[in-house]
């Protein structure tokens, strides 16, 4: 009771640190560089998992001293990890321990329809975020995730054909189209880069071109409809949305930017408002200003929760995601601009994730481009009875 372990996330990607806080004196050590949810247990060890990993590490530990006094070692492999990175175990304090074993994961892809009706895209199973489709309605640009990372794909909806677009050992993430399809803009971890900001084009001739150069994580949001203007996010002391000029040496200017959480930012089709997250209530809302003058007004869409906000493509209707509903609102922004209620417009236990919208709408409006998780090991749950004592074979304390 004297003391806290807590995990840091030093920059947006999915690397945490183990500290320890004392509750004494006020002081606080990092005790594991590459490590997340440190837990002490009375056998006097420190068990965390290996960021980036499926791996339970274990290091004896001073509980007087709050110190390591060993080399940590490998005591389990093969937990499932959630996204953003969470490694699925819990142990009880007398030395049971529980955890979901890695089997894979697989999402599919799919069509709702306004009723609700699924309809199976031919893509094969596998873990897709962040799902774009093109302008034009023929393509979707995609991410798949990897072990370690992740790249990005162009999936054909006609042909039924999925092509690789980047190639890197990073992550390579949130795609967004350029109005003229021509291009993906997406953020990345490539060469060092702390989730800047890149684009390629789509046919994949042509290299990678870095856009944005920031010790800021970033990503990109949305397009003006002239293409001059890229609203983007910019993670520093809070998450804040600015504005990058493509024309020019491509300077950012804050758009969005207070002590709560301005996030996911989407212009409206003719480019005259805004809609975004903000928990400024206390809770995730969607919000709407006008753009680029955002002072002039705002008006609150949701009411009970909402968050991923994007613009049907008539710019007639705005959809959003509260819990598992997706929620679609009317419109009219002549002669002043006026939200109706909220109505609920499907339901389903579709995918989502902390870092960005998880589905897209399609260019007649009468769709919506859902991912559907196939979670790996079919909610298997392993319970090791007595685990301490393996602890301590594994481990031997001081």
């Amino acid at each position: 009771g004297k003391a806290v372990l807590f995990s840091i996330r030093p920059g947006s990607g999915n690397s945490y640190q183990v500290a320890v806080l004392s509750l004494e004196t006020g002081e606080q050590e990092i005790l594991i560089e590459d490590g997340r949810q440190g837990r002490y247990v009375k056998t006097g060890h420190l068990i965390y998992g290996q960021s980036g990993t499926g791996i339970l590490m274990a290091a004896p530990f001073d509980l007087a001293t709050l110190e390591i006094t060993g080399d940590p070692v490998l005591v389990l492999q093969g937990v499932r990890q959630t996204n953003p990175g969470h490694i699925d175990f819990a142990l009880s304090d007398e030395g049971t321990l529980v955890y979901v074993p890695d089997t894979g994961q697989a999402n599919i892809l799919v069509w709702v329809d306004r009723e609700g009706q699924e309809e199976v895209l031919g893509a094969e199973p596998r873990y897709y975020e962040d799902p774009r489709i093109s302008p034009d309605g023929l393509h979707l640009a995609i991410t798949v995730r990897e072990t370690t990372g992740g790249n990005l794909w162009i999936y054909d909806l006609k042909d039924e054909a999925l092509t690789r677009l980047t190639f890197d050992p990073g992550l390579d993430h949130w795609p967004l189209w350029t109005p003229d399809g021509q291009r993906v803009v997406f953020d990345s971890t490539r060469n060092g880069a702390n989730h800047n900001l890149f684009w390629k084009a789509v046919d994949g001739t042509g290299q990678v071109e870095r856009l944005t150069t920031s010790p800021d994580a970033q990503g990109a949001y949305s397009f003006s409809p002239d293409g001059k203007s890229l609203v983007i996010s910019n993670a520093g002391l809070s998450r804040d949305v600015y504005v990058l000029s493509m024309e020019g040496e491509r300077t950012s200017q804050p758009l969005l930017y207070s002590e709560p959480t301005e996030q996911h930012a989407v212009l409206s089709p003719n480019g005259r408002w805004i809609a975004y997250e903000s928990n400024e209530s206390g809770r995730i809302e969607v919000y709407v200003r006008p753009f680029p003058n955002v002072q002039e007004g705002k008006w609150q869409i949701s009411s009970e929760g909402g968050t991923e906000p994007v613009w049907e493509p008539s710019g007639r209707e705005l959809f959003y995601r509260t819990g598992d509903a997706m929620m679609v609102v009317k419109i009219q922004a002549e002669p002043t601009f006026t939200a109706g209620s909220a109505a609920v417009l499907f339901e389903g236990n579709y995918y989502t994730a902390s870092t960005g919208r998880q589905y897209d709408v399609a260019p007649d409006g009468q769709r919506v481009l859902m991912i559907r998780q196939e979670q790996g090991g079919s909610g298997q749950i392993n319970v090791v009875l007595n685990w301490f004592e393996e602890l301590k074979r594994l481990v031997p304390t001081p």
